[in-house]
């Protein structure tokens, strides 16, 4: 996960708008439980209007923040549970082909490496990324272009998702404790509904920049035949991808 790396306009909207929501669930639930606490209410001053200038300024820095908290908890397992196990599942012949290539491409980069310690090769096979490897044939701008068009999208979808649980929990509170519970099963049916949205998507991005990388994993492969470098020609042979999977 790379946080500061990639602060573009889309990867800052990414973060911002989920944090928002987060502020705004922090500053409702603070509110319903600052007086069973025993202490003076912030979210009062946030929404009187002699502080309202302050909070606007505060909200943006704060926004952000939160944006990258959630973030670091969306792939703090998250996203492993709620998106890529079920889409393996579900897409198993897909990655059984991408796992396939994966190894293969690693079986080239690693025939042409020729490091004479083969036992290292089942740390190259867990550790190295394959998509990393087809940086200087496919080039960073393409490779980008796919993580801006599917895997962004994606992380925005979960952070969304992460967010608004947060918010109609902070709702429904509100709600019960304003003796309107009527009102929360209403929440409650949005945000099953906007669960089901988001999730649905951020797997179908998922899918589909898996299918990218395939698709390009393939045609790296494809064209090893005219690779000049004499150490990458015949990397394509079943005894070599025998002998990495062997030592792997």
């Amino acid at each position: 996960m790379n946080v500061f790396g990639a602060f573009t306009f889309g990867a800052l909207i990414k973060t911002f708008l989920p944090g928002f929501v987060w502020l705004a669930a922090l500053v409702l639930g603070e509110t319903q439980l600052a007086p069973w606490l025993g202490w003076p209410s912030w979210g009062h001053y946030v929404i009187a209007k002699e502080y309202q200038t302050s909070a606007t300024v505060l909200a943006v820095p704060l926004s952000i923040l939160l944006g990258l908290i959630s973030n670091i908890l969306v792939f703090m397992g998250i996203n492993d549970n709620l998106v890529r196990k079920p889409v393996r599942v579900k897409n198993a012949p897909l990655f059984e082909l991408f796992d396939e290539l994966s190894a293969l491409l690693r079986a080239r980069c690693w025939s042409a490496i020729g490091c004479i310690d083969a036992s290292r090769a089942g740390a190259f096979k867990d550790n190295i990324d394959p998509e990393q490897l087809l940086l200087h044939k496919i080039g960073v701008s393409t490779i980008g272009y796919i993580r801006e068009q599917y895997w962004f999208h994606l992380e925005f979808q979960m952070n969304l998702w992460l967010s608004i649980t947060v918010l109609s929990a902070a709702l429904c509170g509100y709600l019960i404790g304003s003796q309107t519970p009527t009102r929360a099963i209403l929440i409650v049916a949005v945000y099953a509904f906007a669960s089901w949205v988001l999730i649905s998507a951020a797997r179908k991005n998922y899918c589909r920049h898996i299918e990218k990388m395939a698709s390009m994993m393939a045609a790296v492969l494809a064209g090893a035949d005219k690779d000049p470098a004499p150490a990458a020609r015949g990397w394509f042979t079943p005894e070599v991808v025998s002998k990495f999977n062997k030592h792997a």
